[in-house]
């Protein structure tokens, strides 16, 4: 096989940029909680965001699988990836507590916080477990416009992304690059919804600017059904090979592969926003296969474990069996990949 390794001209070093641990939202100031509002994106979960007197804000999400958006999200930056702070709080815990007395007091203030009542009793039912995020200020890949590119640096933007789409099909992620629809095929808006979860500062880019929004780490039993249809009409794979590790060994397969995968997922979805330089897809690919090399070397069965008891996350939360055996799988592709 014939591929980029470390010491290729076209790799690009994030190892200094990635993280030995990682760092956690910290307790917030319950007490001086100030105001609850309800955010428009949630498709299937509740977004809020929760303002502090004296404290930056945070977004809280409930959602079933909170445990691996919290795990994915503490992960990213240890392979260079940038994404929101985050905790994991179970339904029954002090904190949780805590919360609960401060939305009680917002409910029954005057004037009455309705956002807060409605926030509480979700919590109250106790069905799903708590991500609390620290909020961001910027923008969304599909709130900016074409001159966004323009005024960055294109190229380390570029490679930026092409880190993050490496890191998503290590996670098996099917909310970002994995469900671009270029036909329209699932029925879905002028623009996917997975526009929102790549989130840009709004000054232009800056290093580390190219954040990951819900991120989540997947087992790889069920492919879904967009990534099924997707590949099968625009690449022609089977649907038996649309599972992360499948998919992961199908682009580093050969080179026309893997540029066939960047064009697809990447290039053609970013062409939605941006006029994109001649050797976009170069300096994308570039990203990918370097971030590649750092997931394979930082994300260690040691380091997984690390995050996991450090987030307080229950073993039974996110599938990190399939996640070791999907980065060992990975680093014997790029052990072939290199020897060719």
């Amino acid at each position: 096989m014939r591929g980029v390794s470390l010491s290729s001209p076209n790799y690009v070093d994030v190892r200094s940029e990635a993280q030995e641990g990682f760092s956690l939202l910290p307790l917030q100031p319950w007490d001086t909680l100030k105001s609850v509002s309800e955010l428009s994106g949630g498709q299937s979960d509740a977004v809020y965001r929760l303002e502090f007197v004296d404290h930056p804000p945070v977004v809280l999400k409930t959602c079933s699988n909170a445990g691996a958006q919290a795990f994915a999200s503490a992960l990213a930056p240890v392979v260079g990836v940038s994404a929101p702070l985050v905790r994991c709080l179970p339904n029954e815990c002090t904190e949780v507590e805590t919360l609960q007395g401060a939305l009680q007091r917002l409910s029954s203030s005057a004037p009455e916080n309705g956002e807060a009542k409605r926030l509480s009793r979700r919590i109250a039912l106790g069905e799903k477990p708590i991500l609390l995020m620290e909020n961001l200020q910027g923008t969304t890949l599909g709130g900016v416009g074409r001159s966004y590119l323009k005024n960055s640096d294109a190229t380390a933007l570029l490679c930026a992304i092409g880190r993050l789409a490496a890191f998503d099909i290590i996670m098996g992620n099917q909310d970002r690059f994995e469900n671009f629809d270029l036909n329209d095929c699932l029925g879905g808006g002028e623009l996917p919804a997975n526009f929102g979860n790549i989130f840009l500062p709004s000054m232009g880019w800056r290093a580390g600017g190219v954040t990951a929004i819900d991120s989540c780490v997947n087992d790889d039993t069920e492919p879904g059904v967009e990534r099924s249809i997707y590949l099968t009409r625009t690449m022609g794979v089977r649907r038996s090979q649309t599972t992360p590790s499948a998919i992961l060994s199908e682009v580093l397969a050969n080179p026309d592969t893997l540029n066939e995968y960047i064009v697809r997922n990447i290039v053609q979805m970013l062409e939605q926003v941006w006029a994109l330089p001649p050797e976009a897809t170069n300096h994308i690919q570039a990203g990918f296969v370097a971030g590649l090399h750092v997931v394979a070397e930082r994300l260690t069965p040691l380091q997984l474990e690390s995050v996991r008891k450090e987030l307080g996350v229950g073993e039974r939360a996110v599938p990190i069996a399939t996640l070791e055996s999907r980065i060992e799988g990975l680093r014997q592709l790029l052990r072939e990949f290199n020897r060719g």
